[in-house]
C-alpha cells in the first residue's frame, strides 16, 4: 500500500541546562554534543517511517530561563506533541515539571504530552528521582506516557521520539474504561427510574379512567 505522509511538530520545554538540547541533538544526529550554548530557539527536521507513515518530525527547542516565559509560548503554536522533561538528578526540575511547565503547556495547549526524565546516566544516589516518582508526577499532571533516557549512552532515546510520534498517529481506541462502565451504570439507572415513573403515571391515568367510565 502507498505510505502516507505527515508532519508533526515535536516542542521540548522544561527547565534550562537540564538536558533538552542533548537529547535532541543524540536523537536527530546521533552523536552527544560536547559543548552546549543556552538556547533560545532551535528547530531541527528529522525523517522516520512509523505505522507505515512517512513521518518528518520536526524538533523545537525551547529556553528554559525565566528570562524567556513571554517568547517561549510563541513555539508553541500548532505544536502536536510535548515532550516535558526534567533531569533524574535534579528534584528542582521535577518540580518545576508541575509548578511551572505543565500549567503553562495547558494555558496555551491542548495537544498530547509526554514527561521524559533525562540523564539516567547520573541516576545514583538516594537523591536521585525513582522511577516511582516520575511516574507518580505523570499521573498527577495527566501526562500521555512517562519515559527515561540517557542522551549520553543514548538509551531509550528512539522510544522517547517513537511514542511521541505515536501519542500523535495512533487514535486513542475507545476502550470501556472504568469512567465509561459508572457512566453507563448511572445512565441505566436513571432510564430504569425513567421507566418505573412513566408505568406508575400511566397506570394511574388509565385507572382514573376507568373508574370514571364505571360512574
Amino acid at each position: 500500500s502507498d505510505v502516507k505522509t505527515k508532519d508533526i511538530k515535536l516542542v521540548v520545554v522544561g527547565d534550562g541546562a537540564i538536558g533538552k538540547t542533548s537529547l535532541l541533538v543524540s536523537y536527530a544526529r546521533n552523536h552527544f554534543p560536547e559543548s552546549h550554548d543556552p538556547t533560545v530557539f532551535d528547530c531541527i527536521t528529522t525523517s522516520l517511517q512509523r505505522h507505515n507513515i512517512k513521518i518528518k518530525l520536526n524538533l523545537w527547542d525551547t529556553a528554559g530561563q525565566e528570562d524567556y516565559d513571554r517568547l517561549r509560548p510563541l513555539a508553541y503554536h500548532h505544536a502536536d506533541v510535548f515532550l516535558l522533561c526534567f533531569a533524574l538528578n535534579s528534584n528542582a526540575s521535577l518540580y518545576n515539571a508541575k509548578a511551572k511547565w505543565a500549567p503553562e503547556l495547558n494555558k496555551h495547549s491542548n495537544a498530547p504530552v509526554l514527561l521524559i526524565g533525562l540523564k539516567a546516566d547520573l541516576r545514583k544516589d538516594s537523591n536521585s528521582i525513582s522511577k516511582r516518582e516520575g511516574s507518580d508526577i505523570a499521573r498527577s499532571i495527566k501526562t500521555v506516557k512517562y519515559l527515561e533516557c540517557s542522551s549520553l549512552k543514548r538509551e531509550g532515546v528512539t522510544t522517547v521520539f517513537e511514542s511521541a510520534v505515536d501519542a500523535v498517529i495512533l487514535p486513542k481506541k475507545a476502550g470501556c474504561s472504568l469512567g465509561n462502565i459508572s457512566y453507563f451504570f448511572e445512565l441505566g439507572m436513571y432510564f430504569k427510574e425513567f421507566i418505573l415513573w412513566f408505568w406508575t403515571t400511566m397506570t394511574t391515568i388509565i385507572v382514573t379512567r376507568i373508574r370514571l367510565l364505571l360512574l
